[in-house]
């Protein structure tokens, strides 16, 4: 038998953030199944590493440090200056493709989008139409984290035990805060929990447990970007997740069309679910909907990222 050791892998992730901080890390290592693939850690100093030939690589960026409330010069241009090197030092890697995450404002893409080699595919998250002059910069959904991707057994809307749940910060006067007191006043016995900032709210484990429970959750938007981990986590665990996206933001994001309809305000989305909820059987013929569409999109989302191996040099 051969020594595992020995086994070259067919994908490099080189982390340029600290991987153990980021939410996005399962996800991609679910995305890139089932290539067998090694990772690397390349976010202070460089401790040089060989890439097995023909290997395809995933640079990952962050811009968690620009969510920072108080960023010094010094240490921001010393995380600038540590990415140039990274790019610097692959930038002759032909299957090279750069994964950029937590940029929900945009400004880290418009530092250093700019300057990147047209010929660089960039797959990012959270869509902003700003990018679109970007040939090379294209969108991959921001995905669930680590603790919706565990295969909890499926359960059917008609036998969970809240009608919606809400988890997360209450931020007064915000659109989750309408949204809360809209389906509090015309659907009862719903599960609310808000809390006072990010993280503070409830155990991992009670949260999935609330999800995986729920007929429908509501996902307003974050505080910084329409995109939100709970609209995907809703997903992986069957909860039928209710947003005000308009039709150009599901575009931005889907290959297909969004199975439930673009709501324009929280009243129009209780109105919807209430429909359903006065019907077991029509509603897990919805849940079910929504679980063949997201399976189909994780697919294509799969697709596109371990297709973005690409440049443009090798095809003039």
């Amino acid at each position: 038998m051969s020594d595992p050791r020995s086994i070259r892998p067919e994908v490099v992730v080189v982390w340029g953030a600290h991987p153990g901080y980021q939410y996005e890390r399962d996800w991609l290592l679910h995305l890139l199944r089932p290539r067998f693939l090694h990772e690397v850690e390349w976010h202070e100093q460089f401790d040089p590493f060989a890439l097995p030939p023909g290997c395809h690589v995933v640079l990952v960026e962050s811009a968690r440090h620009l969510m920072e409330a108080e960023i010094r010069d010094v240490d921001l241009g010393a995380i600038e200056k540590r990415r140039a090197e990274r790019l610097h030092r692959l930038k002759d890697v032909q299957q090279l493709l750069i994964w950029h995450i937590s940029d929900e404002q945009g400004r880290d893409g418009d530092r250093w989008y700019p300057s990147l080699p047209s010929q660089r595919t960039v797959l990012r998250e959270f869509p902003h139409d700003r990018f679109a002059c970007f040939e090379q910069v294209g969108n991959l959904p921001l995905g669930p984290t680590r603790s919706a991707l565990i295969n909890l057994p499926w359960l059917p809307s008609s036998r969970r035990q809240h009608p919606w749940c809400f988890m997360g910060t209450l931020w007064p006067g915000t659109s989750r805060e309408q949204a809360v007191n809209c389906f509090r006043g015309r659907i009862p016995n719903g599960f609310a929990h808000g809390s006072e900032g990010f993280g503070q709210g409830l155990a991992t484990d009670e949260y999935v447990r609330v999800l995986h429970q729920s007929r429908f959750s509501l996902c307003p938007e974050g505080h910084r970007h329409f995109e939100t981990f709970r609209f995907y986590e809703s997903l992986e665990l069957g909860a039928i997740p209710l947003a005000l996206h308009t039709p150009e933001q599901l575009g931005s994001l889907f290959s297909d069309p969004w199975p439930l309809p673009a709501f324009r305000s929280w009243e129009q989305a209780a109105a919807f679910a209430n429909g359903f909820l006065s019907d077991p059987v029509a509603l897990d013929a919805l849940q079910l909907r929504m679980r063949c569409w997201w399976e189909q999109e994780r697919h294509l989302a799969s697709r596109r990222l371990q297709s973005g191996f690409h440049d443009r040099r090798a095809n003039p």
